[in-house]
């Protein structure tokens, strides 16, 4: 399960907080509408949840991918409004 937090906080501080239930999670990465990477964030281990700057996002579409030795476990879509 992967949850993102603070949508509407996010508006005003530039941050979300990203949970999620897996064990051992590498990396979890931003990508755009293309499936370009666009920010990577590497966890520290058995960190279960991660506060990530939006600020230098633009308005759009993007994905949220998390990562446990380099494939892919759970990709979520996710709106960044100005």
């Amino acid at each position: 399960r992967l949850s993102l937090v603070g949508s509407e906080m996010c508006k005003e501080t530039g941050y979300a907080t990203i949970s999620f239930t897996y064990d051992n999670v590498d990396k979890i990465s931003i990508l755009n509408i293309v499936g370009r990477e666009i920010k990577t964030v590497t966890l520290e281990p058995g960190k279960r949840d991660i506060k990530v700057s939006l600020i230098d996002l633009q308005p759009g579409v993007y994905f949220l991918a998390v990562y446990y030795q380099g494939n892919t476990l759970i990709t979520k879509k996710f709106l960044k409004e100005e």
